[in-house]
């Protein structure tokens, strides 16, 4: 596979699926202009072959860096003016439930955040929620919920 940006492949970890099944997940990404982004690969570990069990799995999306307004932390001596856009910061963590040699358990991606909408109101919209991947035809197939990581 082709992960990874400028020489870093990314956070990666082995994880038991089944009693006798693993799966390297790796989380890559990069920023660009002020946009920080992060997607998840699942890879079965077999004997003798790596097979791709998800691919690309949007894991985490923010714009601090691309409008002052959407940073955080309080700047000295700034005004607070209303962002250019919608301000976005979510993340999600993903874990494995056990399940059998021949029905690997669930992959469960849990999301939390914050993003705006408006740009006159600033309504702050808390993301709080799952999505659940299930073992289907040798691969982790989305069978609950939605990605709530905006794309960019």
């Amino acid at each position: 596979d082709y992960l990874g940006f400028m020489g870093n492949l990314g956070t990666t970890k082995v994880e038991r699926i089944a009693p006798q099944r693993f799966a390297l997940t790796i989380a890559h990404g990069s920023c660009w202009q002020g946009y920080c982004g992060q997607w998840l690969s699942v890879y079965g570990l077999e004997a003798g072959k790596v097979r791709v069990l998800a691919r690309g799995i949007a894991l985490s999306a923010t714009n601090e860096g691309a409008d002052e307004s959407c940073e955080k932390a309080p700047r000295p001596g700034k005004s607070e003016e209303p962002p250019r856009g919608a301000c976005f910061d979510v993340s999600g963590t993903p874990s494995f439930t056990l399940g059998t040699d021949e029905a690997p358990g669930e992959m469960r991606i849990a999301f939390k955040g914050e993003r705006t909408s408006g740009t006159k109101n600033r309504r702050v919209l808390t993301i709080d929620s799952t999505l659940v991947y299930a073992w289907r035809n040798g691969a982790y197939v989305l069978t609950e919920g939605r990605n709530p990581v905006p794309s960019f």
